[in-house]
């Protein structure tokens, strides 16, 4: 078991990027090959029994270093997953959430239509998010997700790791929901007793809806 953990956190990356995933696809065969001498050599030696625990012979069942070592990729996949799961939690909990910043743009009031003004009027201003204050915590959230769809959206990302951009795509929407799930829970009080930190979280609700809207674009 010490070892398995010991292989997990030493061969398993955690970083993203196409150079990441190709070294993952490039060592999983080697892996698999040298981890296989060592288990037969603790075979031989009675350290192991030759199964997975069942009562399998060693032919039939995979040795949990064998497993770990032939499922690397995936063994990836899902500590990437963790890794923007506890990336968002740690903001969430981490991160003051009196603190604000502002976002959007200053958007002028269309003219009358019909009106020589109303041809200035700019064509793309009704997607544009109003010029508001939003706490740090929310926008921090965002680019976590934006990111992590950046990477979900890599042409190589799916041809190397198949499972990778679906694994992604579910993490960047569980950490809106953990944003949804802690923040009205851990503030709840203020938020029904203050009404600025009422007004911060129907600025963050509004600022998070709108551009998640965008983010296929």
């Amino acid at each position: 078991t010490d070892i398995v953990d010991a292989m997990r956190k030493w061969c398993i990356p955690v970083g993203s990027s196409p150079r990441v995933w190709k070294v993952i696809k490039s060592v999983e065969p080697r892996l698999v090959q040298e981890v296989g001498i060592f288990e037969d050599a603790l075979v031989r030696m009675g350290f192991l029994n030759g199964n997975n625990g069942d009562s399998l012979p060693i032919d039939s069942a995979p040795l949990p270093l064998s497993k770990l070592a032939s499922s690397l990729s995936q063994a990836y996949v899902e500590a990437q997953r963790c890794q923007i799961i506890n990336a968002g939690r740690n903001i969430l909990f981490n991160t003051d959430y009196h603190n604000t910043t502002s976002v959007g743009h200053t958007v002028k009031d269309p003219a009358q239509p019909g009106t020589l003004e109303s041809l200035s009027d700019d064509p793309h201003s009704v997607f544009l998010f109003h010029k508001c204050s939003v706490s740090v915590v929310a926008q921090e959230i965002l680019q976590l997700c934006r990111k992590t769809l950046d990477d979900a959206s890599n042409e190589e990302a799916a041809t190397i790791i198949d499972t990778l951009p679906s694994s992604l795509y579910r993490a960047s929407r569980e950490v809106l929901d953990l944003f949804r799930a802690i923040i009205p829970t851990r503030h709840g009080k203020e938020i029904a007793s203050l009404p600025r930190i009422a007004a911060v979280l129907h600025n963050d609700c509004v600022y998070l809806a709108h551009e998640t809207s965008f983010l296929g674009d």
